[in-house]
């Protein structure tokens, strides 16, 4: 079969908004197109994994400072998303990264993320599992995400359905450690880090597009970088009004 690379750039959205274009993408897919597509949030927003408990965040602080927070489509751990690049790849059922198993299939898209790294001089390598230890994505490792120097510098969650792969991730270019120990409830911040702590006039666009080159030659494939239509950007208003707006979506597994 024959498939194209269809590129949304980097563009700062709600997180109610964010989360329902991955979901519409995913459930919508046409089965011959591929989506990758760059984001940032705004206001600088919280998301928890699908089936991850609110008790492993500190809600009081987080309803006193004002910070919205969304429940993924996919699994994981909680990010804090402020001064990063994000970015999520739908995959169709059809292409034959779907017939991968979820571990293989992160192997090789890290790789592309590792060689855009690299194109900075920055030398990521692939983890290995090391255990999930509290609420915060970054604290662990998973097989075949990325870490520089031993830190974790990338997190990634994934979500396969009949309809193809949903995978997601959040590259920190700084990290605000003292609200991220308040929100996670953690002591420890020693297992990750941030790109400009790393290279410090690293910017996200260039990451971005080193990654856009990359997942093109990955890809092989005709390509076009393209925006939401307005049909789309309606059935993605209907389900941040109807999902990813409300408590209860984003409050499941607190009672």
């Amino acid at each position: 079969m024959n498939f194209n690379l269809r590129i949304i750039k980097y563009k700062k959205l709600s997180p109610f908004l964010n989360m329902a274009i991955d979901e519409f993408f995913l459930l919508n897919n046409d089965g011959k197109t591929i989506i990758l597509r760059f984001f940032g949030w705004e206001p600088p927003s919280i998301s928890i994994g699908t089936f991850q408990k609110i008790s492993e965040l500190e809600i009081d602080y987080i309803k006193e400072n004002n910070i919205p927070f969304v429940r993924r489509p996919t699994g994981g751990k909680g990010v804090y998303h402020d001064d990063e690049l994000t970015y999520s790849i739908i995959i169709p059922k059809t292409h034959p990264i779907y017939e991968l198993d979820i571990i293989e299939s992160y192997k090789l898209i890290s790789e592309v993320f590792i060689k855009s790294l690299n194109d900075f001089n920055i030398n990521g390598k692939l983890t290995k599992k090391s255990g999930e230890i509290d609420g915060f994505c970054f604290s662990s490792q998973n097989y075949y995400e990325i870490s520089v120097n031993g830190k974790k510098i990338i997190g990634s969650a994934q979500r396969r359905k009949k309809e193809g792969i949903l995978q997601q991730g959040s590259i920190p270019f700084s990290i605000d450690y003292e609200k991220v120990k308040k929100i996670f409830k953690l002591l420890d911040v020693s297992r990750f880090s941030s790109l400009k702590e790393i290279k410090h006039d690293l910017k996200i666009t260039d990451l971005e597009d080193s990654l856009i080159e990359n997942f093109i030659n990955f890809f092989n494939v005709d390509y076009k970088i393209d925006n939401l239509n307005e049909e789309e950007l309606n059935s993605v208003n209907y389900l941040v009004l109807n999902k990813y707006s409300l408590d209860s979506w984003n409050l499941k597994g607190l009672y």
